[in-house]
């Protein structure tokens, strides 16, 4: 995890990978179009050892449009060239203010470690 210096919390840790769109709704350029996000977990493995998953937040309308999975494994090259022809762009944001955002709006939470509703 990374540091963040945010103006509002001072330095603080980075939420890394948020899609762009949420980004854009947090910062009120979207005029709170996005009320769920979807945690997409990314397995990267190499050869047979698991390396990291990565957990990325993409708002559930690009979700459906995209027509995303909860879970990807990559394996290979290709597996992540595959990905990525799809996957939306990705930003990070103070992990203080996402908390606050996803609170403030009461943003529902779906994949992940967190219970589907």
């Amino acid at each position: 995890m990374g540091l963040a210096l945010c103006r509002k919390h001072g330095e603080t840790g980075i939420v890394p990978d948020i899609s762009i769109d949420i980004c854009r709704d947090q910062s009120g350029e979207n005029n709170n179009n996005v009320n769920e996000i979807c945690i997409v977990c990314v397995k990267v493995f190499d050869g047979g050892e698991h390396l990291f998953d990565q957990k990325n937040y993409i708002s559930k309308n690009v979700f459906d449009q995209v027509g995303m999975q909860f879970e990807y494994v990559i394996r290979s090259d290709e597996d992540e060239e595959k990905l990525n022809a799809f996957f939306p762009e990705t930003s990070g944001m103070c992990a203080e203010c996402f908390k606050e955002y996803i609170s403030s709006r009461n943003i529902k939470l779906y994949g992940g470690d967190i219970a589907r509703e």
